[in-house]
């Protein structure tokens, strides 16, 4: 499954352990969509960010594991480290498969960080938003669809 089909706690795990393991990433503003549209026309310094760490997350083959498998691998590496992690690739976006070192203490400060540079609080937003979108959706499709909410 790809990281961006996981639940918004799940990304953010592997996003923090990708930065202990990879980082420390430096601070980028993620912006807003509307900004980055106008702006940008190729990825922005944030969706490159964000393009490591699915790098990191493949390489790893995360891919594979299902949600509470990747959710227990997650909480492992936080407590107990680990040194057989593949980088995938590098902070600069260039390819790579050696080996990198986490520790629970890198873990920890790429957690403060995230909260720090306030990505936290920007991807649970953006989660919110999309969650909002999806039910609207489906209101608009099933109010559109004859009312078949109203059992008519």
């Amino acid at each position: 499954m790809k990281l961006a089909f996981r639940n918004t706690k799940l990304k953010i795990k592997v996003a923090v352990i990708a930065d202990a393991a990879l980082g420390p990433f430096p601070y980028v503003d993620p912006g807003n969509t509307f900004d980055r549209y106008l702006v940008e026309s190729n990825r922005t310094p944030y969706e490159c960010m964000w393009h490591t760490i699915g790098a990191f997350y493949s390489s790893n083959q995360w891919n594979g594991l299902s949600n509470e498998r990747l959710e227990q691998r997650c909480n492992q590496l936080a407590s107990q480290g680990c040194y057989e992690l593949t980088s995938g690739k590098d902070i600069n976006g260039y390819s790579s498969n050696h080996k990198v070192i986490v520790s629970p203490q890198a873990i920890k400060e790429a957690s403060e960080r995230w909260i720090q540079y306030g990505w936290l609080n920007y991807e649970e937003k953006r989660a919110d938003k999309l969650k909002f979108a999806g039910r609207a959706a489906k209101w608009t499709a099933l109010i559109a669809g004859g009312g078949s909410i109203f059992g008519i």
